[in-house]
């Protein structure tokens, strides 16, 4: 089962991938109502139970903790199912939208709940404060990152950065022999976040199966995203399947980009998803050596310094924040636990699993 993120907690706030899943022909189900644990209850009991009848199945996990199932694609019948979790809130956000609603609320007693909703509003007050903090100081870390990266800019060859794009697709994707009959369909998901436990992510497990993995080195500013965004073009252009996989801090650059069709991926491997060449076909390209002065960290070694230790210190406070996030949330999860009648959980899975049992025997 592919594990990915649909979401994350970004320095633009908190980030939802999942408006592409409007953009086309895919069905999409809510499930709301009751606590994010019930709602992952669900979702996960389904992704095994139809992992059972051998369907691929790609699972999303919430980035407040990275493992709290946050909504599951089914491929082969084209359906994608969305929790309502904090802080996407998708049945409000795209309210009518969905083709199926599922609310757990009828999974509740409510009679008992109602007596604790004093408590678990104030305590979902205090976790979207807290929230809104983490915010800050993420946003905060990447103003720092990007000083930082306008140092390192001042060293940049971009003619020579060019050439490493332009030597990448005329390897690997202008002499593709490939049916290419997608029309350049893309995805977009997040293989890594900012959670209460500091970065997840899981690039291993995404690019296990690739046959050839070209890891992109470089400090700051060395054009690693712009490189990857120009490959993904290309590849769009020769009408291949693309996966974009943005930044889990700067949703507008990007950390990896898959092809399929040509069992290529092409990703950054430096901090904070540091990955070495561990395979025979694992290439790396270093864009500091390639196309930066070395020099340049000699002349700026104290300013470097200074904000590579501010980047650190503000982003452990905004992780200091998640964490408070997670654990709140694991509070409120209880109220809700302990009213939850998960027999009819158990019943509604069943039901759920039945009906795409009989879709996808259909196909």
């Amino acid at each position: 089962m592919k594990t990915t993120y649909i979401s994350g907690n970004t320095s633009e706030g908190f980030y939802s991938l999942a408006g592409q899943f409007w953009q086309g022909d895919t069905e999409v189900w809510l499930i709301t109502g009751s606590s994010m644990l019930a709602r992952g209850t669900v979702l996960l009991k389904l992704a095994d139970r139809l992992g059972k009848y051998g369907a691929e199945t790609e699972l999303f996990v919430h980035p407040d903790d990275g493992k709290t199932p946050d909504g599951l694609c089914i491929p082969a019948v084209n359906l994608v199912i969305l929790a309502d979790n904090e802080a996407a809130l998708p049945a409000s956000r795209y309210s009518g939208l969905a083709d199926q609603t599922i609310n757990l609320n009828d999974c509740l007693k409510t009679d008992h709940l109602r007596k604790s909703r004093g408590e678990i509003f104030a305590l979902q007050e205090e976790a979207a404060t807290e929230r809104q903090a983490a915010y800050r100081h993420f946003k905060n870390g990447r103003v720092i990152h990007e000083e930082k990266e306008a140092v390192y800019l001042k060293a940049m060859d971009f003619s020579k950065a060019d050439q490493a794009a332009d030597e990448i697709i005329a390897k690997w994707i202008e002499k593709a022999s490939v049916d290419g009959n997608v029309g350049s369909k893309t995805a977009v998901r997040f293989f890594g976040a900012a959670t209460a436990f500091g970065p997840l992510n899981f690039i291993d497990e995404l690019t296990k199966g690739i046959n050839k993995r070209i890891i992109i080195k470089g400090r700051s500013g060395s054009g690693k995203s712009t490189l990857m965004r120009k490959v993904a073009q290309a590849a769009e252009e020769k009408q291949l399947y693309v996966e974009y996989y943005p930044c889990g801090l700067d949703p507008k650059s990007l950390d990896m980009v898959f092809i399929p069709e040509l069992s290529f991926a092409i990703l950054d491997g430096t901090a904070p998803h540091v990955i070495d060449p561990r395979r025979k076909e694992d290439e790396v390209v270093d864009m500091f050596e390639r196309c930066m002065d070395p020099l340049v960290e000699d002349v700026y070694s104290r300013e470097l310094r200074e904000y590579t230790a501010n980047y650190k210190d503000t982003m452990k406070k905004g992780t200091a924040c998640l964490s408070r996030v997670n654990q709140i949330q694991q509070q409120i999860n209880q109220y809700y636990d302990r009213n939850t009648d998960y027999n009819k959980i158990d019943n509604l899975v069943s039901e759920i699993e039945s009906f795409l049992h009989m879709k996808l025997t259909a196909l």
